[in-house]
């Protein structure tokens, strides 16, 4: 059952590239770790923050970074929350199989409203992990 408002209504929305703060919110949600954190070099302090991959791996960055939004990184980390979330939330008990032709159809949409393979992607993932709060 989906939950909230019919899916394909949501896809026919018009979305622009991410905003710094929707890429963030997005990682987070897909389990990436912000830390605020003060570096110095010097007598140079710069405000930095640690981030924290999901497999545990830690780097600093400078404040507003983040890792590339490509296929690689959206079908190493994103993908999966998205097929937990069609899979459990949006219908009850499908198969991981029949999640992936949810997401890949829901992807094609948005590919066929003339967006990048990234951002359709990026897009999709979006509206099914926001879905279950509609």
């Amino acid at each position: 059952m989906i939950v909230g408002k019919p899916l394909k209504e949501k896809l026919m929305a018009k979305l622009t590239e991410p905003t710094k703060a929707q890429i963030k919110e997005f990682l987070e949600q897909c389990g990436f770790k912000f830390t605020p954190h003060l570096s110095s070099k010097g007598n140079t302090y710069k405000t930095t923050e640690i981030m924290g991959y999901p497999d545990g791996f830690r780097h600093i960055v400078y404040k507003g970074e983040s890792p590339p939004i490509d296929l690689n990184n959206l079908f190493k980390w994103a993908v999966p929350l998205a097929l937990i979330k069609i899979g459990t939330v949006m219908f009850e008990n499908m198969s991981v199989e029949r999640a992936r032709g949810v997401l890949f159809r829901l992807w094609l949409r948005k590919l066929d409203e003339g967006m990048s393979d990234e951002d359709a992607l990026f897009w999709t993932i979006w509206e099914v992990i926001h879905n279950e709060s509609n």
